[in-house]
């Protein structure tokens, strides 16, 4: 099971430095490091619904964020 989280998770990473690289069309090293990304993405968290201090959130308040967002 742990060899599963840690495999789904850094499946996921990858997807996500695959999206950072279509939204910048370059792939460098402190390509991640872009600020207003990881400021919208936490924006969106928090325009869903989902509490940033910790608790019970979901999917589809953060994808529901980021519609809101874009």
């Amino acid at each position: 099971m742990r060899t599963l989280a840690y495999t789904f998770g850094g499946a996921i990473a990858g997807l996500a430095g695959v999206a950072i690289i279509a939204q910048l069309h370059q792939a460098e090293a402190d390509a991640g490091f872009v600020t207003p990304f990881i400021l919208l993405a936490i924006a969106a968290v928090a325009i869903g619904g989902n509490s940033l201090g910790g608790g019970r959130g979901g999917l589809a308040g953060a994808l529901l964020g980021a519609a809101v967002i874009s």
